[in-house]
């Protein structure tokens, strides 16, 4: 084909794409999307209104086990919640069996325990409502109220202002009920369920409580009153009931089986006076924060933003820490967990807690679309509903819903002014997955669709055949490298598509050499790989050398029939996920971010025993769709000892040996990796033991821990994954070992985190960060017991 017919397919290819791009893909994608966001705003408005009550239709008869059942990684209660109204109810009246001071923190609060063995958090009211406090932003004691809030979003007087900052004052109790009911507003569904309650402190606390507890109850004219154990818990600034009944607030405490991690907030402020934090004078300081795990990928940034957002509206200055669940890699939410420093002076509006918001300059799309669906009004009488059968009920005063509004309109209003600076696209991010056992059904069908897939193919070749034709006639302002996409030809659009652009992909190919396979963007660059094992990765030489030696010998071999499978094991924070990001980034050019790589985090992805059939369609296809169209793939399974023994199996016949029935064909090459705590322990024992002997850590060799390491997998009873038959037909090809890490491999690491934001250090200061680790066993505390887990967190705390 001459270059002149090409110019003149190309140019009108090209001009389909802008059509498509302009008018229909991206008006289809995002009418899409509002429409499901509209759907879910009108289910929130219908079911907005609980009525406690003690009925429960459910085949749990147990309103705790269901609450139980509730929480997944990404959200603490689903969307649709017939049995919250019972759960409440039952918050609110359920028998006091009992009572003990408070987890660990500044404010005063009890821990309860409810009949059925539910544990409750229990804030008290500290002063009545007309009362008047100035001082700092962080001062006073927690509004127990603002709990309930967040959720739904006094029986004396509501009216009281706390003046000055906005967390000055005492906490106020209602707020934690009014922070509870605005998470369930804005669909962010991340804070623990909270209802208010009264309590005969007489009769229902004293009787159950713990000697620890009863100790700081005493009598203050006719009130009975507790001043508990806290760092701020003074017997001079007791917590008195009206006469022995005390209101509050209790929180529902989250099951123990999601065990939570605590992180500094990246927009803390010192607590200082004259000491700004780097957030307060820098303006480019959220591109650090990028450059930081676990915000550099994953869903956290975005829960930073949508946490800055719900702090602002109830004017909570005093997140300066989070919670996630423990180990999550960043892949679970931000919890809304104490949300009392809130609804202190409906008169100040403190512009600083949105800073996340405008230096980032982003926002979900579908935060967006809700926070647009409740202006003019709407967030204001939506709260006023959701709290309206509490029992503390009226929970917030009229100055407090109105200012409520009136923030709204400035969050609209910042974000209008990133668009006008960046643009929609870059300031609203679509992070909603669509594969349906990532969140369920993301996007609903809707007519034309067999139009939209052939525009899509169609658009994502001209962009192709556009870079190409740059290439060609303008060769010194273009780098095919950059200009093409990043993905193989076509394996970039959905595969729904992917009939249509084989057709397009033919023709194109029929003049102009091109890859069909997502292999077009494999690197294997095992220098680098090489590279980075032994400069970037820490107190691991057997890993180092394992992961190196059999990942290399496999890729070269000219055909294998049979997948390699490696499974890592050690604690958490040794490099197991640190080490699969290496060999994703140099098999790839695209990193984790390659359609060829497939990562898989078992409770992220596969969270409920229940839907374990469907997991295993799912899994299935997803592993032969991308091998399909990749000739060479990585499949990363993370906290693979908690996967459901079906779905186990379900990978069995993709680590079998195969037939290779077609000798000149080319064979596919398929990497499984399993990151795993199991047999941490035993690796430690036996670590201990021979360091202990005079042996260095670099002289230990796979001899002195694989046995005993096969055993500890095979024995356990924790697991599934060493009674399966990956293990026991030893379809899993070797068994890495992650060393426990020491006090120097920890200053390594802190090192390195400082570089990687292009940040000063002092030798002291990795010495401050090493030290604030944890060390064990007790007596010769030789290992950081979290590895180097939270590292580049922590040196939030040694900038300027």
């Amino acid at each position: 084909m001459k270059l002149k017919q090409r110019v003149v397919l190309l140019a009108i290819l090209l001009v389909i794409f802008i059509f498509t791009k302009v008018f229909l893909i991206d008006n289809l994608d995002s009418s899409a999307a509002n429409r499901e966001d509209q759907r879910a705003f009108h289910r929130m408005i219908a079911g907005l209104r609980v009525e406690l009550a003690s009925k429960l239709d459910h085949t749990l008869q147990s309103p705790w086990e269901i609450a139980a059942q509730w929480v997944v990684p990404r959200e603490v209660y689903p969307d649709e919640t017939p049995e919250l109204g019972a759960i409440m109810h039952a918050m609110a009246t359920k028998k006091i069996i009992k009572a003990d001071v408070g987890y660990k923190g500044t404010q005063l609060k009890a821990l309860l325990i409810l009949e059925g063995g539910q544990k409750v958090v229990f804030k008290p009211k500290r002063y009545n409502r007309d009362y008047v406090v100035e001082g700092e932003p962080y001062a006073g004691y927690d509004r127990h109220n603002a709990e309930v809030a967040a959720f739904h979003l006094d029986r004396y007087n509501r009216d009281y202002v706390v003046e000055g900052e906005p967390y000055a004052g005492y906490d106020r109790h209602n707020a934690e009920v009014a922070a509870f009911h605005l998470d369930r507003i804005l669909g962010f569904r991340r804070a623990p369920l909270v209802v208010g309650r009264f309590v005969n402190l007489r009769t229902e606390i004293k009787p159950v409580a713990t000697e620890q507890l009863l100790s700081t109850f005493l009598t203050v004219g006719n009130n009975t009153c507790f001043y508990g154990k806290c760092y701020y818990c003074r017997e001079t600034e007791p917590a008195c009931a009206d006469g022995d009944m005390m209101e509050g607030s209790v929180t529902l405490w989250l099951p123990d089986v999601w065990p939570l991690q605590k992180h500094r907030h990246p927009w803390g402020r010192t607590y200082r006076e004259g000491k700004l934090a780097r957030w307060e004078y820098d303006e480019s300081y959220c591109d650090a924060v990028k450059k930081t795990s676990p915000y550099d990928s994953g869903p956290r940034l975005l829960d930073i933003i949508d946490t800055a957002v719900f702090d602002y509206l109830i004017g909570n200055a005093d997140r300066h820490h989070y919670e996630s669940f423990q180990d999550d890699e960043g892949a679970s939410m931000l919890i809304l967990l104490d949300n009392a420093k809130s609804f202190g002076n409906p008169s100040l509006d403190e512009r600083s807690i949105l800073a996340p918001l405008y230096q980032c300059c982003i926002i979900r799309v579908s935060t967006w679309n809700r926070l647009n669906y409740l202006k003019n009004g709407v967030l204001k009488s939506a709260l006023k509903s959701a709290m309206a059968h509490d029992p503390i009920s009226p929970v917030l005063s009229d100055p407090h819903l109105d200012a409520v509004d009136q923030r709204l309109l400035s969050v609209l209003a910042t974000v209008k002014q990133c668009t006008d600076q960046f643009g929609m696209d870059t300031v609203l991010v679509e992070d909603r997955m669509p594969l349906s056992h990532f969140t369920g059904q993301a996007w609903p069908s809707f007519p034309f669709r067999d139009l939209r897939k052939w525009v899509r193919a169609a658009g994502a070749l001209s962009r192709r055949y556009w870079a190409l034709f740059r290439c060609r006639v303008w060769p010194e302002t273009c780098s095919l490298d950059k200009e093409a996409p990043a993905g193989a030809l076509g394996w970039s659009l959905p595969l729904l598509g992917q009939q249509y652009l084989d057709i397009l992909t033919t023709w194109y190919c029929s003049f102009q050499d091109c890859c069909d396979h997502g292999d077009c963007r494999v690197s294997n660059n095992f220098t680098g790989l090489q590279s980075d094992l032994s400069v970037r990765l820490h107190g691991q030489h057997l890993a180092q050398e394992l992961v190196l030696t059999t990942v290399k010998s496999y890729l070269e071999l000219p055909r294998p029939d049979k997948a390699l499978a490696l499974s890592f094991h050690g604690w958490s924070g040794t490099g197991k996920n640190f080490v699969a990001r290496l060999l994703a980034e140099n098999l790839y050019r695209d990193g984790l971010r390659s359609d060829c790589v497939k990562v898989f985090i078992t409770m992220i992805h596969f969270p409920h025993p229940q839907y374990v059939d469907l997991y295993k369609e799912q899994l299935t296809e997803q592993v032969r769709k991308t091998q399909e169209h990749c000739h060479q793939t990585l499949f990363i399974f993370d906290e693979a000892e908690k996967l459901h023994p079906g779905l186990l199996e379900a990978l069995g016949p993709h680590l079998e040996r195969q037939v290779l029935e077609n000798h000149r064909a080319e064979s596919s090459r398929t990497i499984f990796l399993f990151l795993s705590n199991l047999g941490g322990n035993v690796i430690n024992e036996v670590v201990l033991g021979l360091l202990k002997a005079g042996l260095s850590r670099e002289d230990i060799t796979m001899e002195h821990l694989e046995s005993g390491l096969q055993a500890e997998i095979v024995a356990s009873t924790d697991s599934g994954f060493g009674h399966s038959r990956l293990v026991k037909e030893n379809l899993i090809d070797f068994f890495v070992p992650f060393l426990p890490l020491e006090y120097h491999h920890v200053r390594l690491c802190a090192r390195d985190a400082f570089l990687s934001q292009e940040l000063l250090y002092t030798e002291e200061a990795l010495d401050e960060i090493a030290k604030m680790m944890v060390y064990v066993p007790k007596e010769e505390q030789i290992f950081s017991s979290q590895g180097c887990k939270s590292v580049s967190q922590r040196i939030n705390y040694f900038l300027p």
